[in-house]
């Protein structure tokens, strides 16, 4: 009798180990742990921007170690270490590179400015083929006059002088605003002006005298 009881207690020791090893293959590995640290480790070694997937999939990973007995609990752990790192130089990068874009920027934009800085009125006159019919300029360089009507003939104004005026606001860095405002000018308008950080533009229009601009430097 105290024979069979012991084979009977033998055998259902044998059942529970069997279903407990049956319990932990069905849990099956930490899948998050593995794929977290796989991530962050690609992140940290190629800069790519798997680190917060990686991050992420390892604190899952952490999580369900506490369900596997600590299955996968120290590759988890890394995986967070190296997905941290990896965000960091990520964001560093990130911040260089955008620093980097903007001086690019500034110093493009400081490069043109210094060369029309450098703008003379003597330049301009050459550049936009200015000629004594239609135009004057300083002997010292103050001012250049572009006049559409020289001789002053009723509803006349010359399409040279036009295009003249037009390429001249484009040198002194105007915009094509400026050239619209001229030719809307009246008579009734008077005098106008207009300026920037380059020279001083004074203008009038009238159908008996056309277009006529003077730009100042000082």
């Amino acid at each position: 009798m105290e024979n069979k009881n012991k084979n009977k207690k033998k055998e259902e020791e044998e059942v529970v180990e069997v279903v407990k090893t049956e319990q932990v293959k069905s849990k099956g590995s930490n899948g998050f742990a593995i794929a977290g640290f796989v991530c962050s480790i690609i992140s940290v070694l190629s800069c790519q921007g798997t680190c917060i997937i990686g991050l992420v999939l390892s604190i899952l990973g952490l999580n369900k170690a506490k369900e596997l007995n600590g299955e996968g609990k120290g590759l988890s752990i890394a995986g967070i270490v190296m997905g941290a790192i990896g965000t960091v130089i990520m964001i560093v990068t990130l911040f260089i590179i955008c620093v980097v874009f903007v001086v690019a920027i500034i110093e493009d934009e400081t490069w043109d400015e210094d060369e029309y800085y450098d703008l003379e009125i003597a330049d301009v006159y050459d550049t936009i083929g200015c000629n004594s019919t239609f135009c004057e300029m300083a002997d010292d360089g103050s001012y250049l006059k572009i006049d559409t009507n020289p001789k002053d003939i009723a509803d006349y104004e010359s399409t040279v002088a036009l295009k003249m005026i037009k390429e001249a606001n484009s040198e002194f860095d105007f915009t094509e605003s400026l050239f619209e405002r001229m030719q809307d000018t009246t008579k009734e308008d008077g005098k106008m002006t207009d300026e920037n950080y380059l020279v001083e533009v004074r203008w009038t229009n009238s159908k008996e005298k056309g277009l006529e601009v003077i730009y100042y430097m000082d």
